[in-house]
């Protein structure tokens, strides 16, 4: 039981991370978990970039990491671009500031998010609105979404986790992309699942849960060595453990080990024929290994487990462009498409189906869909980079 929770809710932190990314990925929160991310890769220079590059757009930020704090600067740049939702955050947290009487605090946060480039036309509402504001006014009538978040953050400081969790639930069903307020919430999940690890160490340290969970930590830290040993000691305590088999291909195949990889996932396949996310990997190992017959099984299995898995829809496109199998691949990569309309490798694929079919204006259509789409995701990645090395410069 307490395994099961405690992997729920490291799978709901995950999900809630996700979402923030989804809604904003430019905002702080997505530069924070980056930065988290990276540091347990043990890759401390990207995680020093993407920290400082959170502290920059959200100097209340500054704190979160304390190994990273170090070489923090929160001074304001001409280089970087602050989102509508980090304005927002911040222009309320330097008027609760005000609200609660500290006029120093407000006006420090004020006064850097007026210096601020503004990403879009919304930002810049902020940005004047911080311009403008002044820490001698009255004090604010409104304290914003903050208390609540404050409130949160104190239950979790006293792991009253369940408190944590109401206050957050009940703020973001009024504000549903407030993203401090999910940011909140996947921590409070984080710290929650290992609370229940702990529990279960003293409780059992040998216990196969924990070995199992342990995998699941180093292998989310990319120490796929460590990952690889405890999985399989888990295994050896618990042979008949369900999905285990699985976990251990999938770690050799993100080692790029693929026969390994092949044999462990064919091991999963023979107790639990029906192991949807198992399939997928296979048939995307196969796809890439050009064996698009053995990889249309697969891939047609995952979906029929899982409809929504968009990825395995897409490697199935491939593969089945790959038999000439034209129609069929464009109906599965146009669902694709759909369903994620940033993602330029798909019309690429289409285009080529098209081509093949002898439609070429459709295909033109879909090529240029995918150059659009390609320069924009370049232009979004050289901003990412001149904002690192901005940065970088800052911080000699």
């Amino acid at each position: 039981m307490l395994y099961a929770l405690a992997n729920t809710y490291d799978q709901a932190a995950a999900a809630v991370f996700q979402n923030i990314g989804h809604i904003e990925r430019r905002a702080a929160a997505v530069s924070l978990l980056q930065a988290e991310h990276f540091l347990s890769e043990k890759r401390a220079d990207l995680a020093g970039i993407e920290y400082r590059h959170a502290v920059l757009l959200r100097p209340d930020f500054e704190g979160a990491i304390p190994a990273l704090d170090k070489n923090a600067s929160s001074a304001a740049s001409e280089d970087t671009a602050i989102t509508e939702s980090d304005a927002r955050a911040s222009f309320a947290l330097g008027r609760y500031w005000l609200w609660r009487g500290d006029a120093v605090k407000s006006s420090a946060l004020l006064t850097h998010l007026a210096k601020m480039k503004p990403a879009d036309e919304n930002a810049r509402r902020y940005i004047v609105a911080a311009q403008q504001a002044s820490s001698k006014s009255r004090m604010a009538d409104d304290a914003g979404p903050w208390p609540a978040l404050f409130e949160a953050r104190g239950y979790v400081e006293s792991n009253e986790f369940a408190h944590a969790e109401e206050v957050l639930r009940k703020l973001l069903n009024d504000e549903p992309r407030n993203l401090d307020a999910l940011l909140s919430l996947g921590k409070v999940y984080k710290k929650w699942a290992a609370t229940l690890l702990d529990k279960m160490i003293e409780l059992n340290a040998d216990s196969y849960r924990v070995h199992q969970l342990f995998g699941q930590k180093y292998e989310e830290g990319a120490e796929y060595d460590q990952a690889l040993q405890s999985y399989k000691t888990a295994l050896a305590i618990q042979p008949e453990l369900a999905g285990m088999r699985y976990a251990i291909g999938n770690v050799y195949w993100k080692k790029r080990q693929y026969d390994d990889a092949e044999h462990w996932l064919k091991e999963e396949l023979k107790r639990n024929p029906h192991h949807g996310i198992t399939h997928y990997r296979l048939g995307s190992l196969y796809t890439d290994e050009g064996k698009a017959d053995e990889a249309i099984t697969h891939l047609e299995r995952a979906l029929e487990s899982h409809p929504g898995l968009t990825a395995a829809r897409f490697d199935l496109g491939r593969a089945l462009l790959s038999k000439g199998r034209y129609a069929d691949a464009v109906s599965a990569l146009n669902k694709v498409a759909a369903e994620e309309p940033a993602n330029d490798r798909v019309h690429y694929f289409i285009s080529n189906c098209y081509s093949k079919m002898g439609r070429s204006e459709e295909a033109r259509a879909e090529m240029a869909k995918y150059q659009e789409l390609t320069r924009k995701r370049l232009e979004l990645a050289q901003q990412d980079v001149r904002d690192a090395s901005h940065s970088l410069e800052k911080n000699k």
